[in-house]
């Protein structure tokens, strides 16, 4: 679902044999910065916000700031190297689109 300036989309977890989703609400400011918050997911909790700090007239730094809380037990024991793996591909993967995008243009 997409308006102006949000975003509700589906995020889906591969790692070996264990698939998990997320459904979040992306809000974004434009050439500044995207929140992030959960509606619907195995996780207690979780939110992140990107930054787009503009370095020069063609390039921008961008950081990446995620917080998530498993739920307790077996669950989070299966489920933490799942997001731990996919959060840290996140950026790369959206530098790659970025660069496809922008640069390639």
């Amino acid at each position: 679902e997409r308006k102006e300036h949000e975003v509700i989309m589906t995020l889906d977890f591969n790692y070996k044999a264990m698939r998990q989703s997320l459904t979040v609400c992306n809000m974004l400011e434009p050439h500044t910065r995207i929140n992030t918050l959960l509606l619907k997911g195995p996780l207690q909790e979780f939110r992140s916000e990107w930054l787009f700090k503009e370095q020069t007239e063609h390039s921008c730094e961008i950081i990446l700031d995620t917080q998530f809380e498993l739920p307790r037990g077996l669950l989070a024991f299966t489920l933490k190297p799942l997001f731990k793996r996919s959060f840290a591909k996140l950026m790369e993967v959206f530098c790659a689109r970025a660069e496809q995008v922008y640069i390639k243009a």
